[in-house]
């Protein structure tokens, strides 16, 4: 799959139609010319010999082969005609003519030399040293031909032309040149009556974008003679800067006015793209068909294998397109397996487009430090991934840290994993904490974000305590959560609300400090209240509530008391006022006392940590 111009290089028209015509034009019409007037060409004549010149018709079933004349003639003792300035004329298919020439009755054979030349009346013309004419009705070449046809232009050292079986035949250094471009074969052969024609090799196209190279090649005619197809043998070969093929064949199918409508490498057909990545495909049988504005359609009907870059997809089949200024692309039908130097990956299908690749249907990547799933997963070029329906998957932390599980409507990564955006019912889970939301970035494995969201935390017994905020983020090196623009959190028997909340992290990523402020209110199974700022241990129940600009409050359901002051530490069944910042207990504390023996009292940081 070479781009546009390589292909052209082997496949335009303009090689083998030139070569066609050359041979088309100097054949016998199948039709019966119009009748010879009596006047212009004397039926049977032997020829004359006069100083105004001579001429000679010759016929084959009363029609007119063709008609010799000379300016002079002189007739030699062997009984041959020596002529100056001969001309033989094909009626309605050309002449040839030259400085000198020959004409032997007996052998019905004419020799025509210096200058001679060939033309076809229109702008097809030879050259060679001489041609002879044989009694067989062979047209021959003495000494190497030179040939053109408009911007087109070929040579040989030998050309054979039979008019009764219509067999052509070029020999020695055949060589056609149009547009920049070359074709060399060792010779050619065509039998116009059965259609069909050979070139013997090595056969060698030559053009700016490259070349093309096969040992022989083969040729079919459609039944005007034009070219329908053009064949290259085993092995067939391109390279050129964009790219390269192989087959043990190649070819080209032409239509009207020449075009190719169709390409096809059959056997073993590789092809190779110079982009980058680099690309090649291999598979048994290659079409391709011109689109439009040089672009061309490719289908790989059989199993093939795509190697781009470093890495090799294995499918069923395949379509695409390339050429005319687009990127390339494609579809591989499934099922799609592959490999790289990170993992490997599967899908029910494939696309690629320029350096993106997609998988398509039950889509699974499984590469060093992650896994991913989905309806559809894109590898861009740039080392990013988008995965979308349905989007799962882990990523692998460092030992001794946990790992981070994620699923979402739709998950995006940049290169190297992050950060990564999770859209729609988003959930990132990493040891005890799992964040759910709408949407949620990872800058890192260490640092979360979450909108609109809830991180919910399990401890070892199973339990389960939740945040949830407007915003969420989680920091992994500083062990903590933070939930801003609106919190609560909630466990077993207790709930908090606050303009932001920070929750103190373990090893775990399970919560063993809440600090919380603006607004707080909290209730736990035996105590509610209010204050500027909040700490509280979820475990022991402890905490600490503090008034920075009014006096915090805390009521204990049991005994009913009320605790009113700058800091209220408390307990399941402990209450204080402690002293704020001047050292001095300020407040209240009224209500119904606690028991002679009640818990001993937590230390000066309330027992938080």
């Amino acid at each position: 799959m070479t781009r546009k111009r390589l292909l052209q290089t082997l496949f335009s028209s303009a090689f083998v139609l030139f070569l066609l015509v050359l041979v088309l034009r100097f054949r016998p019409r199948m039709e019966v010319p119009a009748p010879v007037q009596p006047e212009v060409l004397q039926k049977g004549s032997e020829g004359s010999l006069s100083a105004r010149g001579f001429r000679h018709v010759q016929e084959t079933g009363g029609a007119v082969e063709y008609e010799l004349t000379a300016d002079v003639v002189t007739q030699a003792p062997d009984g041959k005609k020596l002529l100056t300035a001969p001309v033989i004329v094909f009626p309605g298919r050309g002449r040839a003519w030259a400085r000198r020439g020959e004409y032997d009755p007996g052998r019905q054979m004419i020799r025509i030399w210096e200058d001679a030349r060939l033309s076809d009346g229109k702008d097809l013309h030879a050259e060679a040293a001489g041609f002879r004419l044989t009694p067989e009705g062979e047209m021959v070449s003495e000494g190497p031909v030179t040939f053109g046809r408009g911007a087109a232009s070929g040579s040989c050292d030998l050309l054979r032309y039979h008019r009764r079986s219509q067999r052509a035949h070029l020999e020695g250094s055949v060589r056609l040149d149009s547009g920049g471009s070359a074709l060399r074969c060792v010779a050619a052969d065509f039998d116009l009556a059965a259609h069909a024609g050979a070139l013997q090799g090595p056969v060698r196209a030559e053009g700016p974008e490259g070349t093309v190279e096969a040992p022989e090649g083969k040729i079919l005619l459609d039944e005007a003679n034009r070219l329908r197809s053009l064949t290259l043998l085993t092995p067939a070969t391109g390279r050129g800067p964009k790219g390269s093929f192989s087959a043990r064949s190649a070819t080209a199918e032409t239509g009207a006015g020449g075009k190719v409508e169709r390409v096809l490498l059959d056997g073993d057909a590789e092809v190779s793209l110079s982009e980058d990545p680099p690309a090649t495909v291999r598979t048994d049988r290659l079409r391709m068909t011109p689109v439009s504005a040089g672009a061309w359609a490719w289908e790989a009907p059989g199993a093939l294998t795509l190697h781009r870059g470093a890495g090799t997809a294995e499918a069923a089949s395949g379509t695409g397109r390339f050429g005319g200024g687009r990127e390339a692309e494609g579809r591989f039908e499934g099922p799609v397996r592959g490999r790289d130097e990170a993992g490997t990956f599967s899908a029910d299908a494939a696309e690629m487009r320029g350096a993106d690749w997609t998988l398509v249907g039950n889509a699974e990547s499984r590469r060093e430090g992650e896994e991913l799933k989905a309806d559809r997963i894109t590898f861009a070029g740039d080392g990013s991934v988008a995965a979308s329906g349905r989007a799962r998957g882990r990523r692998f932390a460092a030992e001794g840290r946990p790992e981070v599980v994620f699923q979402a409507d739709e998950a995006l990564a940049g290169p190297g994993g992050y950060p990564a955006v999770l859209h729609g019912r988003a959930r990132a889970e990493r040891g005890g904490l799992r964040l759910e939301a709408p949407h949620i970035r990872l800058a890192d494995a260490d640092t979360a974000l979450a909108t609109d969201g809830e991180a919910r935390f399990e401890d070892a017994e199973g339990q389960v305590q939740t945040v949830r905020a407007p915003l969420l983020s989680y920091r992994g090196k500083a062990r903590l959560a933070e939930a801003r623009d609106g919190a609560r959190a909630e466990g077993r028997g207790y709930w908090i609300t606050a303009g932001a909340l920070v929750a103190r992290l373990d090893a775990g990523n399970r919560p063993v400090k809440y600090e919380a402020e603006g607004d707080c209110r909290f209730e736990g199974p035996n105590q509610e209240g209010t204050s500027d700022r909040l700490e509280f241990d979820p475990a022991t129940r402890m905490g600490r509530a503090y008034g920075d600009r009014a006096f915090a409050r805390v009521r204990q359901k049991d005994p009913k008391r009320t605790a009113v002051g700058a800091v209220v530490a408390f307990g399941p069944r402990y209450l204080e006022v402690l002293p704020g910042e001047a050292a001095v207990a300020r407040g209240s504390l009224g209500g119904t006392p606690p028991p002679a023996r009640g818990p001993k009292a937590p230390p000066k940081d309330g027992g938080a940590r």
